[in-house]
């Protein structure tokens, strides 16, 4: 359901962008305040919600860890932590453009940099202090988090750069429906996680037969 909602809205977006139907804003995935944002908060919070009742069902605080990660991720979208940030420290430590980059993406690079200093160590120590089960589920996560990264960071960055019309809406299609996708199955993988907090239990309080 959930990835088919994400097709939906990049369908939608590509109609927007190479058609003339749709022509609101309203249905462009990279606009803040478009239909695809919401639903895109909302899966964040969800598995920030899905990584506390983990910890509450495996007795873990380790995974109180990721609901914090999963839950600035998603306070991030929801107000543009980011760009606002970014934006007034570009401005008051006088960071200049350069490499085709814009002063203003110098700022938000410097709010990652700093959320990654806050956050990481955070991880490390949950990750020294979790058990087996935990830290299996981890490197998962961190391979969801860096492709998150990539999507977000490296090709936020190629889109910007790239001057080409076309080029561009389909860089940042790439962009900001990688994250949609990204995201989805993070959050797919999570629930399953759950799922199974509930079958193993079941499964060991079946007895063999004599």
């Amino acid at each position: 359901m959930l990835l088919a909602t994400d097709l939906l809205f990049i369908g939608l977006h590509s109609l927007h962008v190479f058609t003339r139907f749709l022509p609101d804003m309203y249905f462009n995935i990279a606009y803040d305040r478009g239909a695809a944002e919401p639903f895109q908060v909302a899966k964040e919070y969800w598995i920030a919600l899905l990584m506390i009742w983990l910890a509450w069902s495996r007795f873990s605080v380790s995974y109180l860890s990721w609901a914090v990660v999963f839950g600035y991720i998603a306070f991030d979208d929801l107000i543009m932590v980011h760009e606002k940030l970014g934006e007034r420290i570009a401005h008051e430590r006088g960071f200049t453009a350069m490499f085709g980059l814009r002063d203003i993406d110098f700022g938000e690079m410097t709010v990652y940099a700093l959320a990654a200093a806050v956050l990481l160590p955070l991880l490390a120590l949950a990750y020294a202090r979790g058990n087996a089960a935990f830290r299996r589920m981890s490197r998962h996560l961190v391979g969801f988090l860096v492709l998150f990264a990539f999507f977000g960071g490296v090709v936020d960055m190629v889109h910007i750069l790239i001057t080409h019309p076309t080029v561009n809406e389909i860089v940042g299609m790439v962009e900001d429906g990688g994250e949609m996708l990204t995201i989805t199955a993070t959050a797919g993988y999570v629930l399953r996680e759950v799922l199974l907090v509930k079958v193993e239990p079941a499964a060991a309080d079946v007895q063999p037969q004599p």
